[in-house]
């Protein structure tokens, strides 16, 4: 595809083409001989003092232009506008109100991932088209990447944080540290930052959340804490308030670098305690033209990027709806996804020339490539969800003012995979394995396993979902119940929330696996430590199904859960395992001679921090799903039941047993390694566990 890679050229075409703009504000003239048909199109946003009247000129900008552009033609668009503040209403309510008003064709916005999470869940009802100039939550674009009606202008903070990393190592710094708002906003940083910081090379000291509004003690022990970097994520106005005064107070204090919505929040407007405050924000792609022209029209003022995706929006939905006038389709997303899909020399077109050119390529059953006012409006090509390339700036707060330093663009090839729409990021490097170890082991005679989802709660589906695809695995390969112990709370498959009782799946048309289901214990009933007594065959009253092995038997443990660093949680945060806790535990049943060989399989959150323990000890071994500081991550997501249905690891892993069965250690863990995205995947112990390239799952299974 061919980039327009000339700003100097670009901004004089731009220009050229304001001159022309700036002379046809009246041109929807009653002399006119266009006949438009309305549309009315919501636009949800903080309707502040400040942003208002900057929205509503730049909206106003892009209806004139639009109309502008078709003038002369036999008949064209115009559209409507229904304002609604983001910070006045209540999200769910109005989202009822727009799904059902048949009126509005389409709704532009809201600004936060939060408000955009809780609209779309109702716009998806119908289908009716949503773009989101600014929401960037990875969690948001992953819910909704299949459902068709979501258009996000803004690549999610996967991004961001990739480059507020590589700002970080820019500097110099080898050694980080994230402090990040525990909400939706600040969940993209926290689950991928670790990731990110090791694909980099950098150190990571610590990952710390917050809750909104109340950062102070967090972000004061980040920044005399000895890291290079100290990288903030904000939640609003009281936080980048308080950073930029801790920041100017502490004497000594890491370099600290926030994140967006530092810029959004107006920083420079906190005085002299801002001075010199860094960061990055998604921008308006120079190449555009769209901030020359902006500066031009609005007396030097410079455009925010909602302002730039607002009118993209706007763009997108006067083609779309042209399209749809002339091909007669009934679904606007339809319309969407023809206008972002041609291929070719890209062409600027969100002003009135560019714009022309699109509306007579429509008139004539054609497209053109458009490059709109924030930069190259190229849709991942499977779910169109999401733009993969943005544009950050590199700001400084200089003598009260921003000052860009510099532009950081994204191009997609690195951290998306098309399929996915922004969540995919392969990795590419791997830890080798060695496979000249070996260990003489005695014949085989028994196979045994542990399979425990120690979570509970609707909010939880996916850990019982995949103990129970594991489960049937277990016995279509011929595993007895003697000889599996299930702990499982049992409490989704016929939980008020779900439409269909008895049904459990782990994907959107997938097998029910709740079917001659025997499980032996529900977490709530049990403690974490009798996880230990059930491994070492030590029946009681309380323990009635246990795992009876011997130096002969082979023992497979799957785990999915939640974990915290240094712990695998058990029930709502009640005393899990410790690294500790798992060191004594494997320690004791190597010596009780407890197993022949015995595999930990563990999808849980910082799951190599506990599962470590296990090195040195002869016959166990460990796949966990996460490094020691990295979140792992939820998979398939299910907007009917509200729910993530599998976890990322977890059906890479159990998709490959059931195509493989006899796959060996070392081609599993590097098919776990590769796919398992957004976290690394651990192995543990290799050195006192075998050959890995000879030994194959066929041992448990």
């Amino acid at each position: 595809m061919k980039r327009i890679n000339s700003i100097f050229t670009a901004c004089l075409f731009v220009l050229s083409s304001f001159v022309i703009s700036a002379c046809s504000d009246n041109n929807d003239s009653p002399s006119s001989t266009t006949k438009f048909n309305t549309y009315k199109v919501a636009i949800v946003m903080p309707l502040d003092d400040a942003s208002k009247p900057r929205y509503e000129r730049t909206a106003k900008w892009a209806l004139d232009n639009i109309v502008a552009a078709q003038q002369g033609m036999p008949s064209g668009v115009k559209i409507d506008l229904e304002w609604f503040d983001e910070n006045v209403e209540d999200m769910e309510h109005l989202g009822q109100q727009l799904v059902n008003d048949d009126k509005i064709v389409a709704v532009i916005g809201p600004y936060s991932s939060v408000h955009t999470y809780t609209m779309a869940n109702q716009l998806l009802l119908k289908g009716k088209p949503l773009i989101t100039p600014t929401a960037s939550s990875a969690q948001l674009i992953r819910g909704f990447s299949n459902m068709g009606f979501l258009w996000a202008l803004a690549e999610t903070d996967i991004s961001q944080c990739e480059v507020l990393l590589a700002k970080a190592y820019n500097t110099g710094a080898r050694s980080v540290r994230l402090v990040t708002s525990d909400d939706i906003y600040g969940e993209t940083f926290k689950d991928w930052f670790a990731f990110q910081a090791k694909e980099m090379g950098l150190s990571v000291d610590d990952v710390v959340t917050y809750e909104p509004g109340d950062c102070s003690d967090a972000l004061g022990t980040a920044l005399i804490g000895g890291s290079d970097c100290v990288i903030f994520v904000p939640s609003g106005q009281s936080d980048v308030l308080t950073a930029a005064r801790l920041r100017a107070v502490t004497p000594g204090a890491s370099l600290m670098l926030m994140s967006d919505m530092a810029y959004d929040l107006a920083l420079p407007a906190l005085g002299d305690i801002a001075e010199g405050a860094e960061g990055v924000c998604m921008f308006a792609n120079p190449e555009s033209g769209f901030e020359v022209a902006y500066r031009a029209k609005f007396d030097d003022a410079i455009p925010t990027v909602e302002e730039s995706n607002m009118y993209d929006a706007l763009m997108l939905l006067a083609f779309a709806l042209r399209e749809q006038e002339l091909t007669g389709g009934y679904d606007l997303n339809e319309q969407l996804r023809t206008i972002v899909s041609t291929e070719g020399e890209e062409v600027i077109a969100w002003d009135i020339n560019g714009m022309r050119r699109e509306f007579l390529a429509i008139n004539e059953g054609s497209h053109i490539n458009i490059y709109g006012a924030g930069g190259p409006l190229d849709f991942d090509k499977a779910v169109y969800t999401n733009v993969i390339h943005s544009t950050y700036i590199d700001f400084v707060v200089h003598r009260g003012h921003f000052v860009i330093q510099g532009f950081a663009s994204t191009d997609g090839s690195n951290r998306t995979d098309a399929a996915l729409a922004g969540w995919n990021w392969k990795v590419n490097n791997v830890d080798s394995v060695d496979t000249a170890v070996h260990i003489d082991y005695p014949e085989l005679d028994s196979r045994w396993a542990l399979l425990v989802a120690p979570s509970t709660g609707w909010s939880n589906y996916r850990h019982q979902a995949d103990v129970l695809n594991m489960y049937q695995i277990l016995k279509h390969r011929g595993y007895d119940d003697e000889h599996i112990v299930l702990i499982m709370e049992d409490d989704i498959a016929y939980n008020a929330a779900n439409p269909m009782p008895g049904v459990v799946s782990v994907s959107l048309s997938g097998e029910n696996l709740y079917h001659d289901v025997s499980i032996d214990y529900h977490p709530s009933r049990l403690r974490a430590s009798d996880i230990g007594k059930i491994l070492a065959g030590e029946r009681s009253e309380a323990l009635p199904h246990v795992i009876n092995a011997s130096s002969s038997d082979n023992v497979f443990v799957f785990w999915s859960g939640h974990g915290t660093y240094g712990e695998m949680v058990w029930v709502d945060q009640q005393d899990g395992i410790s690294t500790q806790d798992m060191s004594e535990m494997i320690a004791d049943l190597h010596a009780k001679g407890c197993y022949r060989m015995m595999g930990w399989f563990v999808e849980t959150c910082f799951s190599a921090s506990v599962l470590k323990a296990i090195d040195g000890i002869t016959g166990v071994m460990a796949i966990t799903a996460a490094d020691e500081q990295e979140t792992s991550k939820a998979d398939v997501y299910n907007p009917e039941l509200k729910v993530w249905m599998s976890n990322r690891f977890s059906s890479i892993f159990t998709e490959s047993l059931t195509a493989h069965p006899d796959i060996a250690i070392k081609d599993l863990y590097y098919r776990l390694s590769t796919n398992t995205i957004g976290s690394h995947v651990r192995l543990f112990n290799q050195a006192n566990f075998g050959n890995l390239n000879t030994t194959t799952m066929s041992e448990w299974l």
